[in-house]
């Protein structure tokens, strides 16, 4: 289950990432970075998730595209259920953190590959680090 989510969010989530770099504003930013700075502060499993679905929401949002939208948010909350059953958020949360950093500077800069490239390796890597977890 958990390599079937991971493998959907990787074809989905640069596509919606691609189809809202040049729709990106200000705004868009500012709602990015501040689910990064409440998460910096967070502790909460749940409300982690939700603070990384914010993230990738502000992001992916400008595409205008609905339905990948729901799709992505479906998936986002089944892997989140399964990151958090794994402890991995907890694991992860200052690597994530980084990742998404990254990620933000790379659409700031409005660099099409690299936001790509950030945003391919920090799903691989939080798969990785799933399937490292013991239970």
């Amino acid at each position: 289950m958990v390599r079937d989510l991971f493998d959907m969010r990787l074809l989905l989530e640069p596509l919606a990432l691609k189809s809202a770099l040049e729709h990106h504003t200000k705004l868009d930013f500012a709602k990015a970075e501040m689910a990064l700075d409440a998460a910096d502060a967070e502790r909460d499993l749940y409300k982690l998730s939700q603070l990384n679905w914010e993230f990738h929401h502000a992001l992916y949002h400008p595409s205008g595209r609905r339905t990948l939208m729901r799709t992505i948010e479906h998936l986002n909350r089944a892997s989140a259920f399964a990151e958090t059953i794994a402890k991995s958020i907890v694991v992860r949360s200052e690597k994530s953190a980084a990742e998404h950093r990254e990620l933000l500077q790379a659409c700031r800069n409005a660099d099409a590959d690299g936001a790509i490239d950030r945003l391919t390796e920090h799903l691989q890597l939080a798969y990785r680090d799933i399937q490292n977890t013991e239970y």
